[in-house]
């Protein structure tokens, strides 16, 4: 389930998402921003799939509400189910708990940009109370940091070339979605078995 084209949210049979954004906060520390969680909800600007931000440098940050519907589709909420988060702002990210405490994850453009919810044995952020302050076990929100700049700046043509001020960054991705581990694992174990036939030497066991 995503973040629909210009829509303020993408209801889908099981989840919810919301997505608003107070723009150019500048450099503040996230519990600045936590102290204006109310705000990023009731006044918020909405976010939309291809809304751009910037300019280089500029701070953006984000609360994302997501709401899973225990009456339609029960399997987002099972024990062993994964959940995974994935975002692309094309920029450097950051995810916190919505009062600022807890930086939970870094993002990066085409490195990585999936965030687990939750994960049996590992982790699950809607049953963690040092996570989850909605007070709901199907409902979880987070702050998320907007940084307008790449790995290592804010390139005008890719790595390598002159750095530009006036860059603007596309969002492109805000999705939530149920993780196969067990297909990846297999997937996996194929994609090792083709690279050792094919590199490997013939008379080599």
């Amino acid at each position: 389930m995503k973040l629909g084209d210009n829509e303020e949210l993408k209801e889908g049979p099981a989840t919810r998402l919301h997505l608003n954004v107070i723009k150019d906060t500048g450099r503040v520390k996230p519990a600045v921003i936590a102290a204006r969680v109310e705000e990023l909800r009731t006044k918020g600007e909405k976010v939309s799939l291809n809304d751009k931000f910037g300019k280089s440098w500029d701070t953006h940050w984000f609360l994302l509400q997501i709401e899973f519907d225990e009456t339609s589709d029960a399997k987002w909420l099972e024990e062993d189910t994964e959940v995974h988060l994935l975002w692309n702002g094309s920029c450097e990210a950051a995810i916190y708990d919505t009062r600022g405490t807890r930086l939970l994850q870094a993002i990066t453009e085409n490195v990585r940009e999936v965030y687990c919810i939750k994960r049996t044995g590992v982790k699950n952020d809607l049953a963690d109370e040092a996570v989850n302050y909605t007070g709901t076990p199907n409902r979880v929100e987070y702050l998320i940091e907007m940084a307008c700049n790449e790995m290592f700046g804010a390139p005008k043509d890719g790595f390598g070339s002159d750095h530009t001020m006036e860059r603007m960054f596309e969002l492109h991705k805000v999705e939530v979605a149920v993780f196969n581990r067990r297909a990846f694992s297999i997937y996996y174990n194929f994609e090792i078995i083709k690279d050792s036939a094919e590199l490997l030497q013939k008379e080599q066991s």
